[in-house]
């Protein structure tokens, strides 16, 4: 699995990887649109999602990369949903 660390402006520690669910995962149900992944962005304290996986994402410059945490949507606070 892929993983970046960053830091955001704040001084905010993010890690950022993809989700990609298989058929069987149950989660897809209430998550309508995240069948063909996402990217999480998880903090000590947070965690975002960005709908879909851009292809380049692992080798976007810092910035670019929180830029798509601004179009993220923060997921509910449930620890097993990534």
């Amino acid at each position: 699995m892929a993983l970046r660390e960053v830091i955001d402006d704040d001084g905010i520690a993010w890690t950022i990887y993809a989700i990609v669910p298989d058929a069987y995962d149950d989660r897809i149900g209430f998550a309508a649109g995240y069948a063909r992944g996402w990217l999480c962005f998880q903090s000590a304290n947070e965690k975002w999602r960005y709908l879909g996986i851009p292809h380049e994402w692992t080798s976007m410059d810092d910035m670019k990369l929180l830029d798509l945490m601004s179009e993220s949507v923060r997921a509910p606070d449930d620890r097993d949903w990534h």
